[in-house]
Formats: C-alpha cells, sequence, structure tokens
C-alpha cells in the first residue's frame, strides 16, 4: 500500500516521528484497511538514522516468549542478555519499538515493555499501530501518558486522488461517480475494490468457440480410424507370414567378453543427478527453499503482501538479494510475508536494507531468525 499525504496522514506521520524522538508513548489508532501499518514503516524509514529502531508485528507474537525470541535474534545475545542489550543501545542513541498489529499483543509482552520503558525512561520511545479494540486492551495505569491519533477516511475527492496514484489505472467516469457518491472511503478498502477485476479475470475460465469443439471431435474421430485401420493392417500382415518347414535355428554361446559388453549395452542408463537447490537458482524462492536454510541464520522481513501477485512482484525487484516468500496467517486471513536473507548475523542484514529500492525500504524491515520463520512453515 502506498503512503498517501492526504486526509492528515502527513501531520499523522510527523506527530509519529515527533514523540519517537522525545522518547514518548504514541499509538496509531484505524480500522482494517485504514494505511496504519503503511505509516508506521515510512515512520521507521524517517527515524532509523535517529536510534535504534526494532520492529515487532503483534501477530507473529503469541506470547511473550516469541517476543524475547525476536529481541534475542534482533540483538544476538541470549535471553539474559536482552535487557543488557537495550541499555546499552540507549547508550549510544535512542531506542525506539514500533509495534503493529498491537490489537492482537498480549498483556503480558504490554507489561513487559512497560518495565523496559520505566527501566530506560526517555531513552525508550514506543510507537503502536493497531485497530481501535487496542485502547481497550492497553493496561492502566502503566501506559495513561500514551498519545492517541485516530487515522482519518479518505473523502470522496482524496479517494480519487488516493486509487489513481497507488495502482497504475486511470479511473473512468462511472468509477469517479461511484467513490464521489461515497461518504468515505478507506485505502485498503480501495485497493482491494480496484485491484479485483484483474483477479477475476484470472480466475474466470476462458469460454472456447463452438466451431472449435465440432473441430477437436473430428480430428478424434480421424485419429480412432486410423488407430483402427492400422491394427488391421498389421493383423492381416501377421497372419500372412509363415516359418519355412523344418527351420532350425543355432544357439551361438557368446564369450564372457561378448556377455559383458551385451549387459553393458542392455544396463538401463542412470537418471542424471540434480541438486535440491537447481530449481531454486532460476524459480522464486518459496517455503521448500527457506526450509533447507540454517537455522542459525537471518532473514529480513520487508513486508506483508495481501496477494501473492504482490509478493511475485517485490521478489522480482529484490532478485539481486536473494529475495523469497511465503504463506502465512495474519489476523484470521492469508498474506505473503516478503524475505531477505539468509544472513550470517541480524546486523549483515540491517546493512543490506540501505541497498534497497527505495518503495520497499518504505516498508519498515526488521530481522527474524531463520529458525522462527522455519517454525512458522511447520505449523
Amino acid at each position: 500500500m502506498s503512503f498517501y499525504p492526504g486526509a492528515g496522514r502527513h501531520d499523522a506521520l510527523e506527530a509519529v516521528v515527533k514523540a519517537a524522538t522525545l522518547g514518548d508513548v504514541i499509538a496509531v489508532i484505524a480500522p482494517k484497511g485504514g494505511g496504519v501499518s503503511t505509516l508506521l514503516g515510512l515512520a521507521a524509514v524517517r527515524l532509523v538514522d535517529y536510534g535504534t529502531v526494532i520492529r515487532m508485528d503483534g501477530a507473529e507474537m503469541e506470547s511473550l516468549e516469541g517476543f524475547l525470541q525476536a529481541l534475542m535474534a534482533r540483538f544476538d545475545v541470549p535471553e539474559e542478555g536482552v535487557l543488557a542489550a537495550f541499555e546499552e543501545a540507549a547508550v549510544h542513541a535512542p531506542v525506539i519499538l514500533i509495534a503493529d498489529s498491537a490489537h492482537v499483543i498480549s498483556t503480558e509482552i504490554l507489561h513487559y515493555v512497560a518495565e523496559l520503558k520505566r527501566i530506560l525512561g526517555s531513552a525508550f520511545a514506543v510507537v503502536f499501530g493497531g485497530r481501535p479494540r487496542f485502547l481497550e486492551n492497553l493496561p492502566m495505569p502503566t501506559w495513561e501518558h500514551t498519545q492517541y491519533i485516530k487515522l482519518a477516511p479518505f473523502s470522496p475527492s482524496q479517494s480519487v486522488v488516493f486509487v489513481e496514484t497507488a495502482l497504475p489505472i486511470e479511473l473512468g467516469s462511472t468509477d469517479v461517480v461511484s467513490l464521489v457518491r461515497r461518504e468515505f472511503s478507506w485505502p485498503g478498502e480501495l485497493l482491494l475494490q480496484y485491484s479485483a477485476p484483474d483477479q477475476e479475470a484470472v480466475k474466470k475460465p476462458q469460454k472456447f468457440p463452438w466451431w472449435h469443439i465440432i473441430a477437436a471431435l473430428v480430428l478424434l474421430l480421424l485419429l480412432l480410424f486410423v488407430w483402427a485401420l492400422k491394427n488391421e493392417t498389421s493383423e492381416q500382415v501377421t497372419k500372412s507370414i509363415a516359418l519355412p518347414p523344418n527351420k532350425v535355428e543355432l544357439a551361438v554361446t557368446p564369450t564372457t567378453k561378448e556377455a559383458e559388453l551385451t549387459a553393458e549395452v542392455k544396463k538401463p542408463a542412470r537418471a542424471q543427478q540434480v541438486g535440491s537447490n537447481s530449481a531454486d537458482s532460476t524459480a522464486l524462492k518459496t517455503e521448500r527453499w527457506l526450509r533447507q536454510q540454517a537455522a542459525d541464520t537471518f532473514m529480513m522481513q520487508l513486508m506483508l503482501a495481501t496477494t501473492e501477485a504482490q509478493a511475485k512482484e517485490a521478489v522480482a525487484k529484490l532478485s539481486e538479494f536473494s529475495a523469497s516468500y511465503y504463506r502465512a496467517r495474519r489476523n484470521n486471513r492469508d498474506v505473503y510475508i516478503v524475505l531477505i536473507g539468509p544472513f550470517a548475523a541480524a546486523q549483515d542484514g540491517q546493512q543490506a536494507l540501505q541497498k534497497l529500492p527505495a518503495d520497499l525500504r518504505g516498508k519498515g524491515a526488521f530481522p527474524r531468525s531463520t529458525k522462527q520463520v522455519q517454525q512458522e512453515l511447520s505449523r
């Protein structure tokens, strides 16, 4: 989803960046498809040069244990060294935690983050993003000083501009009238509506003209006739040939060397061995390839694509970065997670981000252990 500065989103982005630089806690709220993830991704890109940015997806953190594993992978330390790693990072630059899908983050994780905030103070900023029900789940009074930003939907005119900016299409007069009649729209809703026709066109079965069907039947009948005629001719020829009477065939015993040569000729050719990764060198790297990677390496998660076509398009742009993708479940729906890697250390992945195309760098990447990805594939 492309970032659109209209509908107050530019001001919301600036407010998030300012709060993070001041070490505050801020929450961005919008319904599904409201553009929260896109805004957080752009905020992460803006803040990466200011401090240590840690991104997490609440949908991937089912428990405090999973959250700690992600932090261990991020800092490359054991569990008992996580707090010390935070304190050391905060000495050199502010630490900023950007938590997407905050409405599904467990209470135990929120309490853990609150304790980090208490220990690190203004050197630790927290940016939450999620659905409106997040406000109900946030434990008080721990987070009583949290600032809230509620994203606004698009007006009819803003909807027209957004669709023509985010998608490579030009709206017709009928589409424009349809949008103008609406009171408001959300970006995810618009992208789904105006991307759907292309997907339906792929799924729609192709109808063949009736004369193609007749031609196919005639060809099939002709082939059956030729086959039957050939079998009949073969049978007549076979019956008309008889061996001469009293013909004796002499059996010749081959020499040992001749027998070996004959056996070698009759031996079936061995199938050529093909490496397990030969197909992956030219094809898209997906689940099978990810399962074969070393579990002690790291991946950089770039984005969550809503369709497999979007994931493939992103991977195509990242061919030089060893990109891959896999299907996962987030918020009770299928998404496609795009990764680059593997890297020997999480820091190597962070350095590789600087070479990414600007449109993918803006998604707000964060490191994940390859072991964690493989565990998710095994569920």
